[in-house]
C-alpha cells in the first residue's frame, strides 16, 4: 500500500525546497543520534554485542514503520503524522540520558527507527509529488546530496561536546523538533492511496539472482558500518574527533562516488561494476581489519574508499533488478527490494557486533569484508553463466540514499479538488 500525494498547488520549486530543507535537519539529528549512541554506549561499558542489538533495532523499527505508516498517513494526512512522529522522537532522544541501561536503549532505539522511518515515508512521498518527467532526476540528485552532504557534516557535530554529557543528546532532540517547522508551514496536501501488492522473493532471486542477494548483501554491510562504525572507532583509540571524521570520511565516499558508478553501469554490464565495486570495498575492509596499527590519516582514506563502493551497492543492485522486470512489476518490487535491504539493515549490527566481541574491533570488517568477498564472487559464477542486459532495454540508474522509498512508486496526478486520475501503466517504468 503506498501513499500518493498530490502535485504541488503553489510553486514546485517552493515545495521542493522547503522538503529539502526540513530532510537537512532531520538526518543532522537522526544520524548524529545513531553514531553518539555507540559511542555513549562505549563509554558506558555496555558489550558489543548488546550495542550490536540496539542497532539492530532501529532498522527493525524502520522496516515495521514502512510497512504500517502508509495508513496511518492517508487516514491523518502528511503534515500530522510528520508533527506527531517528530514530536515523539524528540523526546525519545531524551529519554536516553534519563534512563542509560541496554534494554531500555533497545526499545528506544526501535521506537524512533519507527518514527523515522514514517518522517520520511512523507518527505519521500511528498517529494515525488513535486516531481514529474522533466525535473524527476534532478529532484532525486538533490536529494541525494542533501542526504548525504548532511550525514557527513553531523558526524562532526560530534565534537561539538563531550559525548558523555548531556548536549548533544539536548542537540538532537532540538535539531529533530526543528524539522517540523518547515513541514508545518507548507501547504497541507490530501493523499491519494492505491493498493500493490509485493513480488515475490523467489520470483525476483529467478529473474535477477545477483540483485536480491546483493540489496541483502548490501543491508548487511552498510547496517554493520553505521551502527557499529562509531563502536569500532571508539575501541582502537580514537578520540572523538577521530570518530567523527572517520564517520564522516565514508559518507563523503559515497556522496562523491555514487553518480559516476551509477552513470559507468548504465553504459557497461552492470553486473561488473557490481562485482568491481564488492571487490574493492571487501578488500578495503580487509585491509582495515588487519592492521597491525590505527593510525586516523590512512584509516580514515581507506573509510573513504570503503564508503565510495560498498554503500551504492544498493542502488546498483536495485538498478540491475529493475533491468530485467516488465513495467507493471515495478511498484511490487520497490517494496520486496525495500523490505530486502531493511532485513540486512537489522541483522548486520547484532552480526558484527557478535563478530567484535570475540575478534575485537577488527571483528567488524572483517565480518564485511567477507560478505563482500562473497558477494563478489556470486557476481563472478552469475556472470558466467547468465546473458547481461541489452542496453536497449536497460533503466536509468536513480542514486538511491540507503532505504528509500522515492520514486520507485507510481504516483498520481490530481487535477482539481476531488477529481483523481491515475498514470497510465505505460508510466510506471519512469521511475525505474
Amino acid at each position: 500500500m503506498n501513499i500518493l500525494p498530490h502535485p504541488e498547488e503553489h510553486s514546485p520549486k517552493q515545495g521542493i525546497a522547503v522538503l529539502l530543507f526540513s530532510v537537512a535537519i532531520l538526518v543532522l539529528g537522526n544520524n548524529l543520534q545513531g553514531t553518539l549512541l555507540g559511542v555513549r554506549a562505549g563509554i558506558e561499558g555496555m558489550r558489543e554485542q548488546s550495542i550490536g542489538l540496539m542497532m539492530s533495532a532501529y532498522y527493525g523499527g524502520f522496516v515495521t514503520g514502512s510497512i504500517l505508516f502508509p495508513r496511518l498517513v492517508y487516514s491523518v494526512g502528511h503534515i500530522r503524522t510528520y508533527a506527531a512522529l517528530a514530536s515523539i522522537a524528540s523526546a525519545l532522544t531524551l529519554l536516553y540520558i534519563l534512563v542509560i541501561t541496554i534494554p531500555v536503549w533497545i526499545i528506544l532505539r526501535f521506537f524512533h527507527g519507527l518514527c523515522y522511518s514514517g518522517m520520511i515515508l512523507v518527505i519521500e512521498s511528498w517529494l515525488n509529488g513535486c516531481s514529474d518527467k522533466k525535473n524527476r532526476g534532478s529532484i532525486l540528485a538533490s536529494y541525494g546530496i542533501v542526504f548525504w552532504g548532511c550525514s557527513a557534516i553531523s558526524q562532526i557535530l560530534l565534537t561539538t561536546a563531550a559525548p558523555d554529557g548531556i548536549f548533544l543528546f539536548c542537540l538532537i532532540s532540538i535539531l529533530v523538533s526543528f524539522a517540523m517547522v518547515p513541514v508545518t508551514l507548507a501547504p497541507s496536501r490530501t493523499p491519494v492511496i492505491i493498493k500493490t501488492k509485493r513480488i515475490k522473493i523467489s520470483r525476483l532471486f529467478t529473474i535477477s539472482p545477483l540483485g536480491v542477494i546483493g540489496v541483502l548483501a548490501s543491508g548487511l554491510c552498510i547496517g554493520s558500518v553505521w551502527g557499529m562504525g562509531p563502536v569500532f572507532a571508539q575501541n582502537i583509540n580514537f578520540n572523538t574527533t577521530g570518530i567523527s571524521l572517520f564517520m564522516a570520511s565514508m559518507m563523503s565516499g559515497t556522496l562523491i562516488s555514487q553518480w559516476p558508478l551509477g552513470r559507468l553501469s548504465d553504459k557497461v554490464d552492470r553486473r561488473g561494476v557490481i562485482v568491481t565495486a564488492s571487490i574493492v570495498a571487501g578488500s578495503v575492509s580487509l585491509i582495515m581489519a588487519f592492521q597491525e596499527k590505527y593510525l586516523l590519516l590512512p584509516l580514515t582514506i581507506l573509510a573513504f574508499l570503503h564508503g565510495a563502493c560498498a554503500f551504492p551497492l544498493y542502488s546498483l543492485c536495485v538498478a540491475h533488478v529493475n533491468d530485467r522486470i516488465h513495467e507493471e512489476e515495478v511498484i511490487g518490487t520497490a517494496g520486496t527490494l525495500i523490505f530486502l535491504q531493511g532485513i540486512g539493515s537489522a541483522s548486520g549490527p547484532f552480526a558484527s557486533g557478535v563478530c567484535m566481541g570475540y575478534l575485537g574491533p577488527q571483528g567488524l570488517f572483517f565480518f564485511v569484508g567477507t560478505v563482500l568477498i562473497l558477494l563478489s564472487l556470486y557476481g563472478i559464477i552469475v556472470i558466467t553463466q547468465r546473458k547481461a542486459v541489452s542496453g536497449r532495454i536497460k533503466q536509468t540508474f536513480i542514486a538511491l540514499p540507503r532505504i528509500s522509498h522515492v520514486f520507485l512508486e507510481k504516483y498520481v496526478h490530481r487535477k482539481n479538488q476531488g477529481n483523481c486520475k491515475t498514470k497510465n501503466k505505460s508510466n510506471l517504468s519512469e521511475s525505474s
